[in-house]
């Protein structure tokens, strides 16, 4: 059988969603986060992130994601965001993510529904467990707010079999506030945000992200 090539980078994604920020006990994150421990004694910041993307374009066609971003980590000198777990509802990003930037992701069902009365209710399940059952209502406001300083740029790593990816997400939105209605959370699956209190809810609309090619390094590398 033919073994499919990996979609280099850089990659161009559009679409909408939402970010769900969060301040978390370190002990919580440290817990329940799915940090690695390469990345685990650099943890230094506290405010998590949570992120819900439907992407209408991008380099492998339409999927949806959802991942989480412990806080801030330090690491051989370099200060950085990473992502500690995430879902997708695409095949090809799995191989691909993992190829260009050390993401390791796990494939998933998405449900995305979106109700008259203007609340969004996003569902995900791994392998027939439910993962995330969410409901979240964007401000009625005809008014939104540039997300450019939000995404330019995002420093990320990852590390995978040996090797650290270094790379930085910039991107442009418009954005609302939000508020959440319901939310079920398996903790075995995903951090379970449920019972803390929130920074920022953030509907996403029209997004523009580039992901560049990564900086790649081994362990034996300076």
């Amino acid at each position: 059988m033919e073994t499919k090539v990996p979609v280099q980078a850089p990659w161009d994604l559009t679409g909408s969603g939402y970010i769900m920020m969060f301040k978390f006990p370190k002990a919580f994150i440290l817990d329940h986060g799915f940090v690695g421990e390469h990345f685990r004694e650099g943890l230094y910041g506290n405010v998590s992130t949570i992120v819900f993307a439907d992407y209408l374009t991008s380099n492998v066609g339409p999927y949806q994601d959802l991942f989480f971003l412990p806080g801030k980590i330090h690491y051989q000198h370099h200060k950085f965001f990473t992502v500690s777990k995430n879902f997708t509802s695409s095949p090809a990003s799995v191989k691909d993510s993992i190829a260009n930037w050390g993401i390791t992701k796990e494939t998933a069902s998405f449900s995305v529904v979106h109700e008259e009365e203007g609340l969004d209710t996003l569902k995900v399940t791994y392998q027939g467990v439910p993962v995330i059952d969410i409901s979240i209502k964007p401000s009625r406001s005809k008014l939104s707010f540039p997300l450019r300083t939000f995404f330019q740029p995002v420093p990320l790593m990852q590390y995978h079999d040996g090797r650290t990816f270094r790379f930085n997400i910039h991107g442009k939105g418009s954005g609302k506030l939000a508020q959440i209605f319901k939310v079920d959370i398996n903790p075995e699956l995903f951090p379970n945000f449920a019972f803390f209190k929130h920074i920022a809810i953030i509907r996403v609309s029209d997004f523009n992200l580039k992901i560049p090619a990564a900086k790649v390094k081994g362990e034996s590398e300076d």
